[in-house]
């Protein structure tokens, strides 16, 4: 009996795997949403979210700031009548506080007996307490103020070159007097001060292009103005304390100082735009929340960058706001005169987009994808010869599915939705060539 052999298949297929980029390219600004990066890994992270506060009738709101207190949190809300009207904890609305602002004010935390939010417009000042919203007719009106070894420091609006402090103890004394209150006169040539940051034990006074740091405790006999650095000119409303360091958004980047060091984030240059509106800043809950203009590959676009120094976290929120305010590890703004805040997880499907090219030519094709964490994610696939979706819950810490779409360039859509998200990794395997 006579078998017939027959030849092996001959393989001609050639592969090729790779990583698809989950953080944000160095230097550059995705249009991610609903993540925070770190470590190469996305989470869960902020999203908008109504802040819930129904704004009076016939109002629109201009800026939104709280205040704790032992039956939980009020808020003054400022509307752009200039009307100034306070919610109480336990309150189901908000009430004319009989305040009005001729803008919307800068504002100044407070801590001790005295625990609440400055607010002045630069012609009045009035207080935010858990209690209600008063004018404080015996505190200056400024233009920037920080709260340091229990005196209140403020520069006056009407003099920017002026430090005002009050005596110990006594937010509302100024008077000059030996162990109480007055003034230091600060001309520079680094310019006007547009901001105060109380950090460990020291004072930083900001200068438009520049800093001093403040040595202010016990009279005024022992103060001691020290000069840090020059520098490009600075938004003043990015200038915060977190975590014992200093953080600034400069014409140059970002910026971060520790004390001791100046950091500046080189390859944050590029993410914003050369050309700001007013840029603002706020720290809650350890991290420092920027919102500014980004650069998109569309153009500029308006949006939130949020830094967690601790957790080595960054995250970018696209959102218009303004008047943006922290009130405990909750930050408020305002957008198309209505009330939002920044909540954690509070995006309601979390997306990333990456741009995937085939190393293997036109022959080849996306044949898999897989991908390491936890969560259920919904992959989009788009390519010069079609389209495909794919469904994935990682189990195990791992999942995988069959592709198989033709092209050369590929929009990789990732959106996760849910409370569990860890995404780790992401991989896909191109293909090419046939088996005879």
């Amino acid at each position: 009996m006579m078998y017939a052999r027959k030849k092996p298949l001959a393989a001609n297929v050639r592969t090729a795997v790779r990583e698809v980029p989950l953080t944000e390219e160095r230097g550059a600004a995705a249009l991610d949403h609903g993540f925070a990066g770190r470590s190469g890994a996305l989470f869960a992270g902020y999203g908008v979210a109504d802040a819930g506060l129904a704004i009076p009738s016939g109002e629109t709101a201009a800026a939104l700031f709280g205040a704790d207190g032992a039956a939980g949190r009020a808020f003054a809300l400022v509307c752009v009548s200039g009307k100034v009207y306070f919610r109480a904890a336990d309150a189901q609305s908000f009430t004319d506080s009989g305040v009005t602002f001729a803008k919307i004010p800068a504002a100044a935390r407070l801590c001790g007996d005295e625990n609440g939010v400055l607010l002045s417009d630069g012609q009045k000042t009035a207080l935010l307490q858990a209690s209600g919203v008063a004018e404080e007719t015996e505190i200056p009106a400024f233009s920037c103020a920080a709260y340091h070894y229990e005196r209140l420091w403020l520069v006056p609006a009407a003099d920017a070159g002026r430090l005002c402090f009050s005596a110990p103890g006594d937010i509302r004394d100024f008077a000059a007097a030996i162990g109480g209150g007055g003034y230091i006169d600060l001309p520079d040539e680094k310019g006007d001060i547009v901001a105060l940051a109380a950090c460990e034990t020291y004072l930083y006074v900001f200068r438009e292009r520049g800093l001093q740091r403040l040595y202010a405790r016990g009279d005024e006999s022992e103060f001691e103005l020290r000069d840090e650095f020059s520098c490009a000119k600075i938004y003043a409303e990015t200038v915060c304390e977190t975590g014992g360091k200093l953080y600034w958004l400069a014409e140059d980047g970002l910026h971060l100082f520790d004390g001791g060091n100046l950091e500046n984030f080189a390859e944050s240059c590029r993410i914003f735009a050369d050309a700001q509106d007013i840029p603002r800043a706020v720290a809650a809950g350890g991290q420092y929340v920027l919102h500014a203009r980004l650069n998109t590959e569309e153009g500029a676009e308006e949006g939130f960058v949020i830094v967690d120094p601790l957790r080595e976290e960054r995250q970018t929120v696209w959102s218009e706001a303004s008047a943006v305010a922290a009130c405990g590890s909750d930050v408020y703004f305002v957008k198309d005169g209505a009330a939002y805040a920044l909540k954690k997880g509070g995006a309601p499907a979390r997306r990333i987009v990456r741009e995937l090219e085939n190393p293997l030519g036109a022959a080849g094709r996306l044949a898999e994808v897989a991908l390491y964490g936890k969560g259920v994610y919904v992959i989009r696939f788009l390519s010069e010869k079609g389209e495909r979706i794919v469904h994935l819950q990682a189990v195990g810490g791992r999942a995988k599915s069959v592709v198989n779409l033709a092209g050369e360039r590929f929009i990789c859509e990732l959106i996760s939705e849910g409370a569990a998200c860890e995404l780790c990794g992401l991989t896909v395997r191109y293909s090419a060539g046939r088996q005879t």
